[in-house]
Parts: C-alpha cells; structure tokens; sequence
C-alpha cells in the first residue's frame, strides 16, 4: 500500500500514464493495478467489486493476477486500507505518535 501511495503521490497521472510492469506483465502487475483501482473505488464509492475487475483486467490481458494467492492479497490489501487508511508514520513523527498512543491508551 505503500508503494502505491508513494507512486500516486509524485507522478500525475491524469497528466501521463503510469506504466507498471513485473517479469512477465501479467501476476504482480494485475495485483498491483487492481488494488491501484480498487483504492480509487473505495475513496470514490466505498465499494469495490474485484471479481469483475479482474475478469474485465483478464479479457484485456490474459493470466492477469494469476494465482489465488495474489487474488487473496488483493483482497487483504483492500481491507487493510479500508479499515486502517494510509497510516504511514514518518520516522521523525514516531515518537510524538507514539507517546500520543500511549497517553490516549491509559
């Protein structure tokens, strides 16, 4: 989730495309476009519909996510950040957040 974050944040990508691409274009790569467009569908809808994501993905490119468990890690990925959001803390923060977790705790 990071990485994602991380890329969407310094490339513009209504301006110019993203290209992403694994070994053979196909496993990592539709794991990694389908939670790319399942976070926008969260922020947009609050509901996303993997399944016929990633058939409409395997219609336009065959094999894409290709096993069950890069399917499942969509999945887990999408509820991590449904749940939790983007909760990247800079190290230089840690500390402060931290003892605010603690004093909140108590």
């Amino acid at each position: 989730l990071h990485l994602i974050h991380e890329v969407n944040e310094q490339t513009n990508s209504d301006q110019y495309p993203i290209v992403v691409h694994c070994t053979a274009g196909v496993g990592r790569t539709g794991t990694y476009i389908a939670i790319d467009a399942m976070i926008d569908k969260i922020n947009q809808e609050k509901k996303v519909d993997v399944y016929n994501f990633v058939l409409q993905m395997r219609r336009e490119r065959h094999l894409m996510v290709q096993t069950i468990k890069q399917y499942v890690f969509i999945y887990r990925s999408l509820l991590e950040y449904y749940i939790y959001g983007n909760t990247r803390i800079e190290a230089t923060m840690f500390q402060s957040i931290y003892s605010n977790l603690r004093k909140n705790k108590q």
